[in-house]
């Protein structure tokens, strides 16, 4: 069988069947009412803790490990898989996180199992801020925060200027060297059923 190795960035639209965001992405482009605005309820918390390794160490370039990808994901992926760069960003943060709350109010009053399991991972946001894609020449950005849900953690990426925003979720994994710069970060896809690719730090030897 063939593995399927995935980025969700630019390849992956939300299903309806994991995260079931897409159905209401749209309508939280839409600016909320001025009178209503003192009355919503805030869904998204921020987390400030050195005790996520995530939200402490992702910063900087990461390159693709082919060793490790393929010893996970029996093979590379088909299209040449580039860099991602973490980098903090006050603005594009505040910004997530007035979507979140938008796409939060939309996804309470729909009340589906995982849109409360959705909202629950909202109530600890560990890291904010920009993340680029390089792949096969071309470059993207999207904003992103990272939960942890079902269990496990996860990013969620915002890409797109209002009205034209479109989400989609990463499933990641965090494994750090202690004594040095061999961390490893396996990148997949919203299934739980999907290869990870496995980066280094850009400047490990």
């Amino acid at each position: 069988m063939k593995t399927r190795v995935l980025l969700a960035v630019g390849l992956l639209l939300v299903a309806a069947v994991s995260l079931s965001i897409y159905g209401v992405a749209r309508a939280q482009d839409e600016e909320p009412k001025k009178d209503d605005e003192s009355k919503d309820e805030k869904f998204v918390e921020l987390v400030n803790s050195d005790e996520n390794l995530f939200a402490t160490e992702c910063w900087g370039k990461w390159k693709v490990h082919e060793d490790f990808t393929k010893y996970v994901a029996h093979e590379m992926p088909e299209e040449k898989f580039g860099n991602i760069e973490f980098s903090k960003d006050e603005r594009e943060s505040k910004r997530i996180v007035r979507h979140l709350e938008r796409l939060a109010a939309k996804m309470k009053e729909r009340g589906e199992p995982n849109d409360l399991e959705f909202l629950r991972a909202l109530k600890a946001v560990y890291a904010t801020g920009t993340m680029k894609l390089k792949r096969s020449g071309k470059s993207m950005t999207a904003t992103f925060a990272m939960v942890s849900m079902f269990g496990e953690p996860l990013l969620i990426l915002l890409e797109g200027e209002t009205p034209n925003t479109d989400w989609e979720t990463v499933r990641i994994s965090f494994v750090r060297d202690p004594d040095g710069d061999h961390d490893l970060l396996f990148v997949g896809g919203d299934h739980k059923d999907e290869s990870y690719v496995a980066m280094q730090r850009a400047d490990a030897k």
